[in-house]
């Protein structure tokens, strides 16, 4: 068990490190300058997320 959570906490930050460098090169490459930054704000929920997910995975391995 202690192996699958691990894992998917994980695998849930290697989707937000690719989340935000997606989000790195869309600020890059295209027009910053517009109003439509829903990219950044999808990153920033999923890292919220993906705090969560480590908070829980620590609370139930460590202190359950």
């Amino acid at each position: 068990m202690y192996y699958t959570m691990t894992g998917f906490a994980v695998f849930y930050a290697v989707v937000g490190l690719v989340g935000l460098l997606s989000a790195l090169s869309r600020a890059r490459f295209v027009d910053s300058a517009s109003d439509d930054h829903w990219h950044v704000e999808a990153v920033s929920y999923l890292w919220s997320g993906i705090a969560v997910i480590w908070i829980v995975t620590y609370i139930t391995l460590f202190w359950v």
